[in-house]
């Protein structure tokens, strides 16, 4: 069949990508007062909340799905509850919940079930649970449990199984465990374990374990504060053992951890003081690891627990070499020092490790060996393996690593190094590659102090004080992602290509005129995607073998109204050809070779796949080397794909973005020769990336353009 191509309306492609753009008005992203524009892979100030330089002190970061919720004083609301999808545009005030510059102070920030759930203050009903789908009206009082202006003061919410669990004084029962589905009738008093007016003891460390929650109390007994199960109903919770079995001894189990099938814990007891202990929920296997520091002395495990590869990570005291790296493998053998990293006798021989991150199966901490002072170090589980990383802060003064966060395998943390202050660092686990990352507050003696480092579409969120606008909302951007170098963005009012290259740079050059469409592929098959566009007005398509200025390398009419052009190596040939969706029939016209120079497309095949509406992508979703057809529903926020060139219903299908969301696709370099979708957001000019062709939020993201530019990708050549 031969079939003319032509273009009336919104789309442009790429060699691995196709989109479909939607006509939406100028709104860019402003820069916040006193901000500059950051270099690649350094953090700026996302937005200045509290202007004229007060502190808005966002804290209790907390992701759910694509946002970021928190808690900031604007100068004008009051301590109330924020939002961010990760640009400055898109960062808002949730709700004045106590209305005025009063604060409502949000605290608890937790994610059950895709719904935050919080603690809150609205002048009328005393601190309660609330909750939020992250609009105003949907952030409701959940339930007055101290009825009137008094305080039930929710503490430890947990998420066991989509139910909300917490400790909660309802002005009766005193301070018992507390659970709830979202709705007041469904909020309710699990059990009175410490019966009377008044009487309680704080349930505490509430762990979900196996579905299960598991917590210490003391029922008011002789028993003490002991280790506690609850199915969520009266007759369900109950004591799973005395560890401590002397009247009104307590064990009073902590740092509760579900490790290797088995819920860890410390606790305490006679003849053994406080030591490691698991369970299994029952009775007899609630058992003692091992006595580290035997007899009634205690080694104190905690630091807190944390799982690495299958390994549990602790700081104990075994009396003999202070308080040092242990580790576990659940038996009494196994359970072992796993270096002494302060070797000076006594209790000035403690290295004191605390702050344990894993970052890819690595331990990371901060530790004192008694000559560098708290420094970074790192262990693979033996001893030759526990290193010092690096002498941050020279000499035995201590760098005292702080906060240390997983940003897509690389560690970045708070770190003092004697000149800059207590600044954003980050590591590699090399001390060459342990580096600052920006000095914020700039000068010997200030210190921004970055904290609350949390991970949203691998950027890294954080509070911060640079000296001038106050304790703000930073990020750092992730710009070790491929897909920052294979997107780019055209201005059709004037021709203006963006392309950014891995680093961040972005070439900016002219080709073609006001009002063409653009598309991208590799048309002299030389591994580079270069530009094309379709000019409405005489029909022709212009394509370009270098991105630069310039005329085109070769013209060929396209032809009927309506029609929309695709790029892609649809034979697998290495070189990329031009072919239609009409989508007035939903049927798909391809053509495995370019038309000669002033000449017209004879398309090689053709099949049907979609719906009325639909709008084609182009991709190569099975890694086969051949560019497949999708189709993005902008009605659901559906992407449907087949990975055959012929009729059929799709191979697959996810969700993925929100309406008006401008669609494309990549190989972003996650996977190797897979391309996977991405969206670029006209409402914060942000690219939002998924890595995989599953269903899930965004795994990256990041700030560019202008909100009515059109998105291109591809391999650009740039770096």
């Amino acid at each position: 069949m031969t079939s003319f191509l032509s273009l009336a309306g919104t789309r442009f492609v790429g060699r691995i990508a196709t989109v479909f753009v939607v006509s939406i008005g100028l709104l860019a992203i402003v820069p916040a007062p006193g901000a500059s524009a950051a270099a690649p892979g350094e953090p700026e100030l996302l937005v200045n909340i509290g202007p004229g330089g007060v502190d808005s002190s966002p804290r209790e970061l907390t992701v759910i799905g694509g946002t970021l919720y928190f808690r900031a004083n604007d100068g004008l609301n009051g301590d109330e509850l924020w939002k961010s999808d990760g640009t400055a545009v898109g960062t808002t005030l949730v709700k004045d919940i106590s209305p005025g510059n009063d604060d409502s102070s949000p605290g608890e920030l937790t994610n059950v079930a895709g719904t935050l759930y919080f603690t809150a203050d609205d002048g009328t009903h005393g601190i309660e649970l609330w909750k939020s789908d992250g609009t105003a009206a949907g952030t409701t009082l959940v339930k007055d449990i101290f009825p009137g202006a008094d305080d039930s003061s929710s503490y430890e919410l947990t998420d066991v199984g989509g139910t909300l669990y917490f400790g909660a004084d309802d002005g009766t029962n005193g301070w018992e465990l507390w659970k709830s589905d979202g709705t007041a009738a469904g909020t309710t008093l699990v059990k009175d374990i410490f019966p009377g007016v008044d009487q309680s003891y704080y349930p505490s460390d509430l762990t979900d374990f196996g579905g299960t929650l598991y917590f210490s109390a003391d029922d008011g007994t002789p028993v003490g504060d002991e280790l506690w199960r609850s199915d969520g109903t009266t007759s369900g919770t109950t004591m799973v053992k005395d560890i401590y079995p002397l009247s009104f001894g307590d064990s009073s189990p902590s740092g509760l951890i579900e490790f290797s099938g088995a819920l860890y814990f410390a606790a305490t007891n006679e003849p053994n003081g406080r030591e490691l202990w698991k369970s299994d929920g029952t009775t007899a296997g609630t058992t003692l690891v091992k006595d580290i520091k035997p007899g009634f002395s205690s080694s104190q495990p905690g630091g807190p627990f944390i799982d690495v590869g299958g390994t549990l990570y602790f700081s104990a005291d075994d009396g003999s070499n202070g308080r040092e790296l242990w580790k576990s493998d659940g038996t009494t053998t196994g359970t072992m020092l796993v270096k002494d990293i302060n070797p000076i006798a006594g209790l000035s021989g403690s290295s004191n490790p605390v702050g344990f991150a894993d970052v890819g199966g690595t331990l990371y901490l901060s530790a004192d060996d008694g000559t560098t002072g708290a420094e970074l170090w790192k262990s693979d589980g033996t001893t030759a393996g526990t290193t010092l990383v690096k002498d941050i802060f020279p000499g035995a003064d201590d760098s005292t690593p702080n906060d240390l966060t997983d940003v897509g395998g690389t560690l970045y943390f708070e770190a003092h190094d004697g000149t800059t202050g207590a600044e954003l660092w980050k590591s590699d686990g090399t001390t060459a590659g342990t580096t600052l990352v920006k000095d914020i507050f700039p000068g010997a003696g200030w210190w921004s102090l970055p904290s609350e480092l949390t991970v949203l579409g691998g950027n890294l969120y954080f509070s911060a004080d640079d000296g001038t606008n106050g304790r703000e909302l930073w990020v750092l951007y992730s710009t070790d992602q491929d897909a920052a170098g294979t997107v780019g963005l055209v201005d059709p009012a004037q021709g203006q290509w963006h392309l950014r290259n891995s680093a961040g740079a972005v070439t900016t050059f002219f080709y073609g005129n006001p009002g063409d469409f653009p598309l991208m592929g590799d048309w002299d098959c030389d591994g580079v995607d270069t530009p094309g566009m379709y000019r409405q007005s005489d029909g022709f398509v212009y394509v370009r073998d270098s991105n630069s200025v310039g005329v085109a390398d070769r013209q060929f009419f396209l032809g009927n109204p309506g029609d929309v052009p695709l790029a892609g190596d649809f034979n697998s040939d290495g070189c990329d050809t031009v072919s239609i969706y009409r989508p007035d029939e939903q049927r798909f016209y391809i053509a495995n070779k370019l038309a000669a120079n002033n000449a017209g497309i004879i398309a090689d095949f053709s099949f049907l796949f979609g719906n009325p509406g639909d709008k084609p992508v182009t991709g190569d979703w099975d890694g086969d080397g051949i560019t497949e057809i999708g189709l993005h529903r902008e009605s659901t926020g559906f992407f449907y794909w087949r990975n055959t060139l012929d009729t059929g219903i799709a191979s697959d299908e996810i969700f993925f973005g929100d309406p008006g969301d401008r669609f494309v696709a990549g190989d972003w370099g996650i996977v190797d020769d897979i391309d996977t979708p991405a969206v670029f957001r006209p409402t914060g000019a942000t690219f939002f990336f998924r890595h995989t062709l599953t269903q899930g939020n965004a795994d990256s993201q990041f700030p560019f353009g202008e909100s009515p530019w059109l998105p291109v990708a591809g391999e650009f050549g740039l770096d």
